[in-house]
Order: C-alpha cells, then structure tokens, then sequence
C-alpha cells in the first residue's frame, strides 16, 4: 500500500512528464492499430474484389450485337463444354425461340400448315429472360416440386402465364398436350405446367421451359424420336441452337488462361472496324473494373507492408528508449529514497511499477480510442505485449545499475 501511495504522489509531482510518457505510448499504441486496421481493411477488399463477378458475353466481331444470333456447333459446344472453356465459365444464360403450333385447351388441334400462334423460350437461367426479372410487380409461383431450378432440367417442364393458364382449364402441376413445330415436321409431346406468371406478367403469352429441354425437343422433331423421359437423361445433341449467352468466370485467378484459351478456340476480341457480316464471334470479358481495382489494392498492400516493418521497429526502439530515459533521469530521487533507508528492491519495484502503470494507461488509452473511433481489425496482443516488454526493458537496465551504485556516487555524477 505504502508503495501505491508513494508512486501517486510522484505522479502527482511531475504531471508534465508522466503526461508525456503516458502519450508516447498512446501514439504508439494507435499508431499500430491504426496501420492493422488499414491492412486488414485492404485484405478484406481484395478479397472481395477476387470474388467479384465478372461478365464474359458473347457478340458478333463488331461488338454491335448480343442477342438473335445462331452460332455453330462448335462455338456453343466449346461454351458449355467441361473440357473447355465451360470449365472456367459458370452460370451460363442461354436463350433460344422456337414455336408451337398447338396447346391443349386453346382450339382443335390443326394441321401442320396451320398458323403459328404461340412462342416457346427456351432458357438456361430466369436471368435469360429479362422480360421477367426487370419487372418488380411479376410474380412467379413454382410447383412445389420444380422451382427455379427447372430451367436447368432436360424434362418438358414450362412456364406459363396466369391468363392463358386459366383460358386453358389446367392448374399448376397438370400436364399439357402440345404441338411443336421443327423446320421439317411437327412433333406431338407433353409438357409439365411447373410454374405460374402472375401479377403484371399475368397476360404474358409467351411460354417458358428449360434451353437444354428445347434443344432436345427440337431436336425429336426433326429426327421423329419418340422423345421419352429416359431419352431426354441419356440422349446426346447433335447441334445446339442459341441466340444469346452470358456467363460469369468461375475463378478471377485464372483469367489469363481463360483470354488465352478463348483465342485459342477461335474467338476473336471486339473489332469496331471488322465487317458488318464476319463470322468470327466474339468474346468481351469485363475485367477492366476488376483489374484497376486488383492493382490498385496490391499497390496499397505493398506499401502497408513496407511501412509495418518500419513502425515496428521504430515503436520498440522508443519503448525501449523511453523507459531507459526516464529511469535514469530519477537517479538522484533514487538516490536519495535509498539514502532515507528505502531497499534496494524496494526502491526497484517503485521504479519499475510506476513506469509499467503510465504505459499500460496509455496504451490503454490508445487501445480504446481506436475503438471507439470505429477500428475493428486489431493487432495481436502478443504484438502489443512486445512494446510494454522493451519498455520495461529500458526501465529495468538503468534500474539494475543504479541499485548496483553507491548513493554518494550516483548524487556526485554529472547529467
């Protein structure tokens, strides 16, 4: 208790100077955090930025053209293809029209020289079908069975307006009858009803189902294949028909060989000058945000990390001066003290404590105004126990020498 009241004293005779050195480890003290903090913002962001999507859409040479466009077999096959660039590509939305001569409930069933009447999407993702998404007030009721995820499916499942859903005396989940018209045949099949258009795309009369199912219906046309549910699972396409595709890069990493292996296959960049009828498709990936964001970063990073080594250093180097100074600029108060009959140790752990309580405070102080001002990534304690270690270090070697000394020598020294 006697040394508690004795070191509140001396902190209340030298306010100045304990105010000082209680700051210097509050700087200190923030100055770290300060600089964790950045670095670890800066990680989080580039991390972010590596997640971030990035677009790869497919047009004609001159760039001018996005959609209505019937690619060959081997462009679209490379597309989606797992061994090619459809490894590197995810969440494809692919787009294709074709036509349908009848609907169960909607008139007789005609000849095949009747009058087209109703339109059928074909759609890899909802995504692909802007007319649907955009439109805040559409509301879309799956089958409890299907959902969303029924544009990924090779079975006849469609969507379909509510309106049309009603003039047609079927609910969702009924089966309809229909008549799909090929470029050489017709074809008769069955389509599952697994989901409903309703509030504002209520009189849409378009109908929806999966792209791979309309591929595949198509193609039963046109070949007179009886188009059962085992044939749709185990039936390979001849060709594909697509009339638009977008997809994000699975892996941001790995752009360099996507650009590559995109030239490779025969895609071609944007050419404004190219002929307004050049085969060659092609490929635009939107990386530029990404790259200037990417680069950006890693410059930040590089500095930050540059600069922590620096600061660290400087940092232990005043704790460890800081405490040296102090404690042998009180020599002559020690002295004395221990001329007064104070012991050696006595008087050490005075020293010692005082010193540690003015750092601890202040960088308690630092610590908590980091805080308070919105820091949240923090350094390791072990980190922060470093400076306070090489502070006391600074204040137990003059410490050590002058118990050591006689109290006539160290009042006769000279500063």
């Amino acid at each position: 208790m006697a040394v508690l009241q004795y070191i509140g004293r001396s902190l209340r005779r030298r306010p100045i100077s304990r105010f000082i050195l209680g700051a210097l480890g509050m700087v200190l003290v923030l100055l770290i955090c300060v600089l964790e903090g950045a670095l670890q913002e800066k990680k989080e962001q580039l991390k972010q930025v590596e997640e971030m999507p990035i677009r790869v859409v497919v047009s004609n040479r001159k760039g001018e053209k996005q959609t209505g466009m019937e690619w060959s077999e081997r462009e679209l096959k490379e597309l989606i293809d797992p061994n090619s660039l459809g490894a590197l590509l995810k969440e494809e939305e692919l787009r294709w029209e074709e036509k349908l001569l009848w609907l169960e409930g909607l008139g007789e069933k005609p000849d095949s020289a009747s009058r087209i009447r109703y339109t059928l999407y074909g759609i890899s993702r909802l995504e692909a079908a802007p007319e649907l998404t955009e439109d805040p007030e559409i509301v879309i009721t799956y089958e409890k069975s299907h959902g969303d995820t029924m544009f990924q499916s090779r079975k006849l499942i469609c969507l379909i307006g509510e309106n049309r859903l009603t003039n047609m005396g079927k609910s969702i989940g009924d089966t309809v009858e229909i008549i799909f018209k090929g470029e050489h045949s017709s074809y008769e099949t069955e389509m599952v009803i697994g989901g409903v258009i309703g509030g504002s795309g209520a009189d849409i009369k378009e109908i929806y189902c999966g792209w791979e199912a309309l591929q595949y219906l198509r193609q039963a046309a046109e070949n007179g294949d009886e188009l059962s549910s085992d044939y749709l699972q185990k039936a390979e396409l001849e060709h594909y028909n697509s009339e638009q595709y977008r997809a994000v890069v699975k892996n941001n990493c790995e752009l360099t060989v996507l650009k590559d292996l995109a030239e490779t296959k025969g895609f071609a960049e944007v050419d404004p000058l190219a002929a307004l009828y050049d085969p060659v498709l092609a490929l635009t990936i939107h990386d530029n945000a990404y790259q200037v964001m990417q680069k950006e970063l890693n410059k930040n990073l590089r500095f930050l990390n540059g600069l922590r080594p620096i600061l660290w250093a400087a940092a232990c180097g005043i704790s460890f001066l800081a405490g040296f100074l102090t404690a042998r600029s009180r020599r002559r108060e020690i002295a004395a003290i221990r001329s007064l009959g104070a012991g050696k140790a006595r008087v050490f752990r005075i020293l010692v404590l005082e010193q540690l309580i003015l750092a601890v405070l202040g960088a308690g102080i630092g610590f908590a105004g980091y805080l308070i001002f919105g820091g949240r990534s923090l350094p390791d304690i072990w980190e922060l126990a470093l400076i306070l270690v090489l502070y006391l270090i600074g204040t137990v070697v003059p410490a050590s020498r002058l118990m050591g000394d006689r109290e006539l020598a160290i009042l006769m020294k000279k500063d």
